[in-house]
């Protein structure tokens, strides 16, 4: 295991967006950097989740997503309840 010293009052926390350079990023788990670099962008973009970035020193060095369990359509707006009407299940 390695220890590192991290400053935790310096770390900052951005919710993702397509400003935010990914490519860089590397945990370890190839399926956890595809799903950051390729997927958490679309998904949030479709309300399905929110990825929050953990940055220290300007550097990428983890990230959370909250992902959504369920959802009521009546509370979307309304073009959000077009795309999702047909993929409800009764």
């Amino acid at each position: 295991m390695i220890k590192v010293n991290i400053e935790f009052n310096k770390i900052d926390i951005k919710i993702l967006s397509e400003n935010i350079d990914l490519n860089e990023f590397d945990c370890g788990n190839p399926d956890l950097n595809e799903f950051l670099i390729e997927d958490a962008i679309i998904q949030q973009k479709e309300m399905l989740n929110a990825t929050h970035i953990f940055i220290y020193e300007k550097k990428i060095i983890g990230f959370l997503t909250i992902s959504m369990d369920n959802m009521d359509i009546k509370r979307l707006e309304r073009k959000y309840q077009k795309i999702y009407k047909n993929k409800v299940n009764s």
